[in-house]
């Protein structure tokens, strides 16, 4: 079923870009995003060579992942601290 959507992205591209890179942008967004929703600093340097050369040649989904995935973050606990302040008040 994923590898559809791949397909679809790579589509929605007119064809320029292959399923490989679709896979490669994704895999470096949601490294971004997994690293910020974990509470530990990010593990560059731990990295596999391959996990590390398919992020660093996607480093702007990179980024784009850390964004989104910080304000989901704070939008969640916000939400918490919102829910907390009506269940005590």
């Amino acid at each position: 079923m994923i590898d559809k959507v791949f397909h679809w992205v790579a589509e929605i591209h007119g064809g320029s870009k292959k399923v490989v890179e679709v896979v490669a942008e994704w895999h470096a967004f949601t490294q971004g995003l997994c690293e910020v929703m974990c509470p530990w600093p990010p593990r560059h340097k731990t990295m596999t060579k391959k996990l590390r050369e398919e992020v660093e040649s996607e480093h702007h989904y990179y980024v784009a992942g850390r964004v989104v995935g910080a304000v989901v973050l704070v939008l969640g606990l916000v939400g918490v601290v919102a829910l907390v302040k009506g269940v005590i008040l």
